[in-house]
């Protein structure tokens, strides 16, 4: 079990209006892109992929970025690449590419750096409604050093994860883990676990209580009041998303975090089952 989109469940939700395919490599753990990239081709449409999760993935030996016709990378503090905030987008589509460099600079082409290095005087027309998401000269240079280091901490992410595999093995009865399928490169961003739906809710109350910071990855958006409120949607429309918004809860996860404190985190996890057991 991935939480990522069922390639077998894409042709059902597709109409005439439909015009790409959104694919998440959620967690970290790529989608099955070979089959949704062949849905696309059948039915010409665009595949755009959100890899905010997933900047050291592979999937069949291809990297995350490479996947789709376009990748969306985050650099939010959280990220495995940080910048602050923002992100970036890859593609080798040349149209798309001339698009997004006028429509991030206010619709101005051909960008501002070409604007002032020409060593004339000259105006530029606003070719498409644009927006102002320029990076910085700062959060690039960040970046820069930061994408140095990715590749040497992936290896200490992939350890920790194995760490707590390790650590929770034999305790499927309470708690079901999310464990990579061999053919993918998991990035590892999250460490998401399957607890009880009832008492999720108070496990992490009581790992909280214990300082232990847990998080829930994530609730079902369809459910939350602006969706429910604006368009209508209720319970029973995304009956997997649902269970694992009721289920999940995502454990301390950072490259540097100590072997002591996973056994810490693993630990307090057991006594807050064991506390809600009992109750």
């Amino acid at each position: 079990m991935t939480f990522n989109i069922d390639p077998q469940r894409i042709e059902e939700a597709i109409t005439e209006r439909t015009k790409a395919i959104i694919v998440v490599h959620l967690f970290g753990h790529p989608a099955e892109m070979n089959a949704i990239r062949q849905i696309g081709q059948r039915h010409g449409l665009k595949i755009v992929v959100d890899s905010a999760h997933a900047i050291e993935a592979e999937y069949n030996g291809v990297k995350s970025g490479s996947l789709g016709d376009t990748d969306c990378f985050s650099f939010y503090a959280t990220k495995n690449l940080a910048m602050g905030n923002g992100g970036i987008l890859v593609t080798d589509d040349d149209s798309i590419i001339r698009y997004l460099q006028a429509a991030r600079d206010h619709g101005m082409s051909p960008g501002a750096f070409a604007r002032y290095t020409t060593g004339e005087f000259s105006h530029f027309e606003m070719e498409e409604l644009g927006f102002k998401y320029i990076m910085w000269d700062v959060p690039a240079s960040i970046g820069i050093q930061q994408l140095r280091r990715v590749e040497q901490r992936y290896p200490m992410r992939a350890r920790l994860a194995q760490l707590y595999f390790d650590l929770l093995e034999g305790m499927s009865d309470d708690i079901q883990t999310l464990r990579p399928r061999p053919h993918v490169r998991h990035s590892h961003h999250l460490f998401p676990v399957l607890v009880d739906a009832a008492q999720r809710d108070a496990i992490g109350g009581f790992m909280v209580s214990q300082g232990i910071g847990v998080g829930v990855h994530y609730r079902p958006v369809h459910l939350e009041p602006y969706y429910r409120q604006t368009y209508g949607h209720h319970e029973g429309e995304f009956p997997i998303a649902e269970e694992a918004g009721k289920r999940l809860l995502s454990l301390p996860f950072w490259p540097e975090m100590p072997e002591a404190t996973a056994h810490r985190v693993v630990d307090t996890l057991k006594a807050a089952i064991i506390a809600n057991h009992a109750v």
